[in-house]
């Protein structure tokens, strides 16, 4: 009898012990509070331009996807960006064998194609880069989107914003001169840019930039979704990372194509 009651009292605190786990599990822990404190634009840009100059370069295999008048495509490449103006984009078969070659340093613009078997050499310029890639943008711009942000218009009016539904500071920034605004959405705790437009008074929106998917790699807070569109233009553009590595070390010479054997060089304009 005695051991029977023993045995009844052990299940009977296993229960409750069981039931307080539960009960503690089943309970939603409280979120620390989300500081929204800061009230200056100035202060605000300070913060998002330090949060910034932490990502200077990337190398990352991508998903692709891009919408535009002419048509859809969806293709996978390797990516590899540094600021100011460098960037490397292998466009890759499915069975992973080199189709196409881009790179740009900050003066000079090489596309291979390697089926064509030609190479276009030419300026850096936005022309140029919108002959090969469907967002016609300079190309220190396109750099800042790969990095996971965006550039600054030239502004001489700030203003400052708070979404409380979304905990999000609403940066305003204001060009007198041309008209040209700019809102950038800023995480309150990572200080970094989940969604930017870029429009003039009246105008369709020039610009509209998208980060998600963030997680945290080598100390910083990094988007691994970057979405594109340029209403005006009915462009849009999706890129979507994955093996992922900020701030690498990279040789200049990535950003150099030697020519092949055979290949015919074409002239840019």
């Amino acid at each position: 009898m005695q051991g029977k009651r023993i045995q009844k009292i052990g299940i009977s605190l296993s229960l409750l012990a069981f039931t307080l786990l539960m009960g503690c599990a089943l309970i939603k822990q409280p979120s620390p509070p989300i500081d929204l404190t800061i009230d200056s634009p100035e202060i605000l840009l300070e913060k998002l331009r330090e949060n910034n100059s932490r990502v200077q370069s990337l190398r990352a295999l991508a998903k692709v996807r891009v919408n535009t008048p002419e048509g859809k495509h969806r293709f996978s490449e390797v990516v590899i960006a540094q600021e100011p103006e460098r960037i490397r984009m292998e466009v890759l078969s499915f069975f992973g064998q080199l189709v196409a070659l881009l790179v740009t340093d900050s003066s000079r613009l090489q596309a291979l194609f390697v089926t064509e078997g030609r190479l276009y050499e030419g300026a850096a310029s936005t022309r140029n880069l919108s002959r090969f890639l469907p967002v016609p943008l300079p190309t220190e711009e396109i750099v800042s989107l790969l990095l996971g942000k965006v550039s600054l218009i030239d502004f001489d009016i700030t203003a400052l914003d708070l979404q409380r539904e979304s905990n999000l500071y609403i940066l305003r920034l204001s060009s007198q001169m041309g008209g040209k605004t700019q809102r950038l959405w800023i995480d309150p705790v990572n200080f970094r840019t989940v969604r930017s437009e870029t429009s003039f008074p009246g105008e369709i929106t020039q610009l509209s930039a998208e980060f998600s998917d963030f997680n945290a790699l080598n100390g910083v807070w990094f988007p691994s979704s970057i979405s594109i569109k340029m209403p005006s233009k009915a462009i849009e553009a999706k890129v979507k990372y994955r093996s992922l590595e900020l701030n690498p070390m990279l040789d200049l010479s990535l950003f150099t194509i030697i020519p092949p054997p055979g290949i015919t060089l074409v002239e840019l304009d």
